[in-house]
This record gives structure tokens, C-alpha cells and sequence, in this order.
């Protein structure tokens, strides 16, 4: 609720008093003498003290008034200056996109949030070049850092570049993470896999098809890697024969109805990305079954159940998480705080849909 103009005359009033600097004040005017003044209510004055009280800018010495602190309202103001410094914010470069869907807003909302509550001035950029012409268009717009969502190789020239010009950059999600010198926030995408894989083994899927955009994505690689540790560990050995992995999402529709009619025997799909939610559902309703009355399914998603008519299984990302951490790094590397390599991979969490039957091993 926006707070009356009444009030925040009155807080900037008494703010004007401690900064003035011909006089050190300690000793505010009574509130009714605060009221004349300023020409307003006893109740707010109240309000307005017992907010600087609360803060530790003020002190009520009862029968002697009301004091305050100096220094501690300027320390308090300087606070609430911006810090003197923008950070960009990337999620598009050249014409690859990011597609703007749950995960980009959910973590872009809290970068901005989070920079916000730091006063840091934010600039949303859209780099069209490509090299050393991206990183020149970057640098010109003046910011000392920059979070780039979901970057990947074509983009590593350009983060090399601008680290040669001392403007940081913190990465989160994309395919660099295995970059030694790039600042990465993001999953760990192997645990994921290994999360998801035992989830369906030990419900009884011993039969899963793999479905994921490439498995030389990095993040497909890992996810397939923990996906592997699971199968080993329920003594079971990945089978190509239910494994789809391709980057176009017909591609995807079309193997999937293949691997259905040619009678292959699955019980559970694995999907790698959440792209392929829909698509999956799709080619499985097509050939006349369903999920999740005949197959399971569990997913990488960060709550993209409003492409599906009931509640996958799955493992989802903190993206709250990923954009404070990104936003205090990058403040971090500008004012010279953090000296090592900023590299945070967060566990995953399994969210349980409705997706999942439990079936008997020897199905």
C-alpha cells in the first residue's frame, strides 16, 4: 500500500535535518512543534518516528524527547543512492533467441529484483552483432557487468572479450558451465538426471525411453550422464533402441509414434527438456494411448504444467534462486569482492505429479 504524502514529507523532513551540514542536530523539535511545522497529523509524526526507531536512526528518551543520529541517517541515505553503476542484462544475441518462456522470465525477474533492491541501474540488451563487434556494441552502452541468460558457444567469443575489457559476466544456465573461466550459475544437471532416472526405476520403470534435444548439448550430457549412474546402479544397461534424440521437435513427434507402433516395450518416457512436453503428449494421444494412464512421464521443467491437461512428475530448477545468486556475483566482480571463479550448480528438486503409476518389476 502506497504510503500518504503526509508521510513521507514528514520522514523527509527530519532526513534534511540530519544532513544539514552547518549544524550537527541531535535533539529533534517535539512532535507538536513537528506537527505545526510541517502541517500534519500528531499520529503521523508517531509513525514516522517509530519508523526511524525501528531502524536504529533514532531514539526516544522518554521525558527528555527524541534523538537522532547523524551519521547514521546519512550512512542510511547514502544506502538508498544507486550504486553508481549499471549491469546489462542479456537474453537474446544475433538471431538466436532464447525463448522467452518460464524459465527465462522466472530467472529475469529475479535478477532484476535483486539488482533493484542493490540500487544497481539495470539495462535490458539486445545485441545483434556477432565477434568483436558484439563486444564493442556491449561495452558502449557503459555497463560495468553483465548477466547472460542461457548463452552458448557462438556466444563465448564474445564473453572472452569483454573479460579482456574488465567488464565481468556472469552466466546462467546455457552450455558453458563446463568453462573453466566463465562465471556459471545453474543446475546440476547430472543429479537431475540421476533424480529423475531413480524416480521412475525404483516405481518400477525398468523400460524408459529417452527423449532429449541432443544428448552433445551440455546440459542433455549431463542429465544423460546421471540418467546412466541410475540405470547402473538398478544394474540395468542403456539401450539405444529407446533412446530419441534429435533437436527438431517433428523429428521428436515422429519417433516417438515409431518407437509406439512398432510395439516396442516402454513404460515411462524420460524427457530431457521441457520443450518437448507438448510434442511428447501429442504423438502419444495419436497413437491412440495416454499419459498417464499408459505411460509415465517425468520431465526438466520449471512448471510448464499449463502445456499439459494434469501434473507431470518434475525435477525443477530454483529459478529465484539463480537470479540472486547471479545479481550478488555480479556486484561482486564490479566492486572487486569475489576474486575466484563464481561456479554454483544448485540440486535440482522433484516436484511428484500425478504422472507416475507404480507397477509391479516384472511387468
Amino acid at each position: 500500500m502506497r504510503l500518504p504524502s503526509a508521510y513521507n514529507k514528514t520522514r523527509e523532513w527530519i532526513l534534511q535535518i540530519a544532513e544539514n551540514p552547518s549544524a550537527e542536530v541531535e535533539k529533534l523539535p517535539a512532535e507538536r512543534q513537528i506537527c505545526s511545522i510541517l502541517n500534519v497529523s500528531r499520529d503521523t509524526v508517531r509513525r514516522v518516528i517509530a519508523s526511524f526507531v525501528e531502524e536504529g536512526i533514532l531514539e526516544v528518551r522518554h521525558g527528555n524527547g527524541t534523538y537522532l543520529n547523524a551519521s547514521a541517517i546519512r550512512r542510511h541515505r547514502k544506502q538508498l543512492q544507486p550504486a553508481g553503476f549499471s549491469v546489462g542484462v542479456i537474453f537474446y544475441a544475433g538471431s538466436a533467441s532464447v525463448a522467452l518462456d518460464t524459465y527465462v522470465w522466472g530467472i529475469l525477474q529475479s535478477v532484476i529484483n535483486t539488482l533493484s533492491a542493490a540500487n544497481v541501474r539495470i539495462q535490458l540488451l539486445n545485441i545483434r552483432a556477432h565477434g568483436v563487434l558484439a563486444v564493442s556494441e556491449i561495452a558502449a552502452q557503459g555497463v560495468a557487468g553483465v548477466i547472460w541468460l542461457c548463452p552458448d558457444r557462438e556466444q563465448l567469443e564474445v564473453i572472452s572479450g569483454l573479460r579482456e575489457k574488465e567488464i565481468p559476466v556472469v552466466t546462467i544456465g546455457g552450455t558453458l558451465f563446463q568453462e573453466k573461466n566463465i562465471h556459471y550459475v545453474g543446475a546440476d544437471d547430472t543429479i537431475g538426471g540421476k533424480m529423475a532416472g531413480e524416480y521412475l526405476l525404483k516405481n518400477g520403470h525398468h523400460r524408459i525411453l529417452y527423449v532429449a534435444r541432443a544428448k552433445s548439448r551440455n546440459f542433455d550430457e549431463a542429465r544423460y550422464e546421471g540418467f546412466c549412474q541410475a540405470l547402473a546402479r538398478y544394474g540395468i544397461a542403456p539401450d539405444p533402441a529407446l533412446e530419441i534424440t534429435v533437436l527438431d521437435l517433428l523429428e521428436v513427434y515422429q519417433a516417438i509414434r515409431r518407437v509406439i507402433s512398432s510395439g516396442t516395450v516402454f513404460t515411462a518416457i524420460f524427457c530431457s527438456d521441457g520443450i518437448f512436453q507438448n510434442v511428447i503428449q501429442n504423438a502419444v494421444r495419436d497413437e491412440g494411448r495416454s499419459i498417464p494412464d499408459d505411460y509415465s512421464l517425468i520431465t526438466f521443467s520449471p512448471h510448464r504444467e499449463d502445456f499439459l491437461p494434469y501434473v507431470p512428475v518434475q525435477i525443477s530448477q530454483d529459478l529465484e534462486k539463480y537470479g540472486e545468486i547471479a545479481a550478488h556475483g555480479v556486484i561482486d566482480l564490479i566492486t572487486g569482492r569475489r576474486i575466484a571463479i563464481l561456479k554454483e550448480f544448485m540440486k535440482p528438486r522433484l516436484d511428484s505429479g500425478m504422472s507416475c503409476r507404480k507397477i509391479p518389476w516384472n511387468t
